[in-house]
């Protein structure tokens, strides 16, 4: 059976429905219980076939967060799907920024701002959300539109990308890495996870293509680009937002829990503080961003939160107001590897009525 077919099975599940009519017609949030397996993402699906809407999904740690974004991405098109880590190892260190980290942001900020009536899923978690990021029209200001047919010269292409931030190299390694040889401009810009190569027939665009930076084999031909600098590093923004700061009503965020997530922020942020007057006090290094510019508060968390339609799913709290939905599910036995147990296991359900559905990865399987 395929992904859609599982997904379709309960898209017209009677409590998939309800959840879709409360989305659709109000904010109250709502609380799913009783999920195993993968219903955590298969039921999320099934009722966002029936909205409009784009869903961000909140984890309340990164691991969770992983383990939750590549199923995602086993159930839809990848280029839906966007991950929103954290920078740094450590707010306030630049040392410690993690580029492939930021390329991540920025490309799902990117397609944020960028999204018109196309459905986005978005998997993040309390560290990704305490940081930050420029408004969307500094970003504006730090991006550079590049198509196919554009008058472009080389000159000065090169000197605006330097300016901002962009390093020029023999043969480009990283984000930010700028390297140009004759008429070919290859760029790492940090809102794709995979180089660009721009191939100029004199002062025009010939073409435009994505390639392997190990390889330097092209990995797809496009009609046009943005290229984006180091926004998180550059502290000439006026405005910070979180990534909540940047959706507009036609998002549903669901979460595992709310308070942890919420507790989680709130150490972090007394963190970077206690981090900032260290740094202020000891040293002569002129930190401009404090951390109420930078980051995200757990008050500010949570107001930002009550924008949005919300389903909580996880851990249920008995202090949470929420509508509650329930399903009686449980997790796959442990067979290890007998397959006696698995067969016993199939006939249980089978005499107790339950529809039994086999998915698997590979219609052959290898013969060695």
């Amino acid at each position: 059976m395929s992904i859609s077919e599982i997904t379709s099975k309960y898209k017209d599940d009677l409590k998939v429905l309800e959840v879709s009519s409360r989305i659709n017609t109000n904010k109250n949030s709502m609380f799913f219980s009783g999920l195993s397996g993968n219903l955590d993402v298969i039921l999320p699906l099934s009722v966002s076939q029936k909205d409009k809407l784009s869903h961000c999904f909140v984890l309340s740690d990164k691991e969770k967060a992983l383990i939750f974004y590549s199923n995602l991405c086993n159930f839809l098109d990848k280029n839906k799907v966007y991950f929103f880590p954290f920078s740094f190892l450590s707010p306030y260190d630049d040392d410690l920024l993690n580029n492939a980290n930021v390329v991540m942001r920025t490309e799902a900020i990117q397609a944020v701002v960028s999204r018109k009536k196309e459905k986005i899923y978005i998997v993040t978690y309390p560290e990704g959300l305490f940081e930050k990021f420029p408004s969307e029209k500094f970003q504006n200001k730090l991006s550079l539109s590049i198509e196919k047919k554009q008058k472009l010269n080389i000159k000065s292409i090169r000197n605006t990308l330097v300016e901002r931030g962009f390093s020029l190299e023999d043969f480009i390694t990283q984000p930010g890495d700028l390297a140009i040889r004759g008429n070919i401009i290859d760029v790492f810009s940090y809102s794709y996870k995979n180089p660009i190569r721009i191939e100029m027939d004199g002062d025009f665009v010939e073409k435009i293509k994505v390639f392997d930076v190990e390889s330097q084999l092209t990995i797809k031909e496009v009609e046009g680009v943005m290229v984006v600098s180091n926004l998180q590093s550059n502290e000439e923004s006026k405005e910070y937002l979180s990534l909540f700061g940047f959706f507009d009503s036609n998002w549903c965020v669901r979460t595992d829990s709310v308070s942890l997530s919420a507790n989680i922020i709130d150490e972090k942020n007394k963190q970077a503080i206690e981090l900032y007057e260290e740094i202020k006090n000891k040293s002569k290094v002129v930190l401009s961003l404090p951390p109420k510019k930078r980051f995200l508060d757990k008050k500010l968390f949570l107001e930002e939160l009550n924008r949005f339609k919300r389903v909580e799913f996880g851990r249920e709290n008995k202090k949470n107001n929420s509508t509650k939905i329930k399903y009686n599910s449980s997790p796959q036995p442990k067979f290890n590897k007998n397959l006696s147990l698995l067969v016993d296991d199939l006939k249980k359900h089978q005499e107790n009525n339950y529809s039994i559905t086999v998915s698997y990865t590979h219609l052959t399987l290898p013969t060695n």
